[in-house]
């Protein structure tokens, strides 16, 4: 199955650390990965955001932008929009993912 995952750097006070609730998020890209579950297309998407490869599309993680790190964030669905649980915004753990439970939380800043 093909996912689209919208990647968002922690750049607050717990930026590499965590993920506070008023840490703002920076957008980083879009990338389509494709993968048999959410758990399987987020290891792939943390390959494409440590820059060891590029998506199912050739889109690289920007060369001005840090490796993604914990307390990064990506929105993850189904490339054919369907937005049932598992999938919905999820942040980079010491080990893994954690689905956060609010999206409305973190400010965004501009690119």
């Amino acid at each position: 199955m093909r996912y689209v995952g919208y990647a968002y750097e922690n750049v607050g006070p717990t930026a590499m650390l965590s993920l506070a609730s008023t840490d703002p998020l920076k957008w980083v890209g879009r990338f389509e990965v494709d993968a048999d579950s959410v758990p399987e297309a987020l290891e792939v998407i943390w390959y494409v955001g440590n820059k060891m490869g590029p998506d199912a599309n050739g889109a690289e993680w920007p060369s001005d932008r840090r490796s993604m790190c914990m307390g990064d964030v990506v929105n993850i669905r189904p490339i054919d929009g369907s937005y049932l649980p598992p999938f919905g915004r999820y942040v980079a753990a010491m080990v893994g993912w954690d689905l956060l439970d609010r999206a409305d939380e973190h400010p965004e800043v501009s690119a």
